[in-house]
């Protein structure tokens, strides 16, 4: 993400609770919806970071 030439992060904070409550059914839909994670997912980036993303909110 850019604004006025300059590059932009973003670091979102959650509790786990509300973390889990969003990312779980996200996950989910990403998974029925794309080929890649269908066939092998370990391709889809997407997919990639909502696993990294469960795995470190359940710690």
């Amino acid at each position: 993400m850019s604004f006025h030439d300059t590059v932009a992060r973003w670091f979102p904070r959650s509790c786990q609770p509300c973390a889990l409550q969003r990312i779980y059914p996200a996950q989910l839909d990403h998974t029925r919806n794309c080929e890649q994670c269908t066939d092998d997912p370990t391709v889809c980036t997407h997919g990639t970071w909502l696993r990294l993303v469960m795995r470190q909110t359940r710690r």
